[in-house]
């Protein structure tokens, strides 16, 4: 992901990093106009933890290991990432990558105290 000419690089460098706003952005629109505070609660947690997997993808930090979310395919993800040591998100090959950050919306989605239509 390090070619600058490459799908890949302008994936991990571009596209990613809007899909996971308009996530953001969808997540503050449906909790905007809330009354309960429990949804308003629910809905920062949300935004933040896809501001954080966004801050990490854009500064190139360590992939961590994705929750548990009861999904059979998290073991698998979490094996590979521990088997590839500690890698950094543009460090790894463009297709796990892409898997990763999917899963780990997902995860967000599934862990998260409510679901949005479309989140993930």
């Amino acid at each position: 992901m390090n070619d600058p000419t490459s799908f890949a690089h302008t994936s991990a460098r571009e596209r990613w990093p809007t899909i996971i706003t308009q996530g953001i952005d969808d997540v503050h629109r449906s909790t905007h106009s809330a009354k309960e505070d429990k949804t308003i609660s629910e809905g920062k947690w949300i935004v933040s933890e896809l501001a954080k997997l966004k801050y990490e993808l854009q500064h190139d930090r360590e992939l961590t290991p994705i929750p548990d979310d009861g999904e059979s395919d998290v073991e698998a993800y979490n094996k590979e990432l521990a088997a590839r040591g500690s890698p950094k998100w543009h460090h790894v090959p463009w297709l796990y990558a892409e898997c990763y950050s999917r899963v780990t919306k997902v995860s967000v989605h599934e862990l998260g105290p409510w679901k949005i239509n479309g989140l993930t």
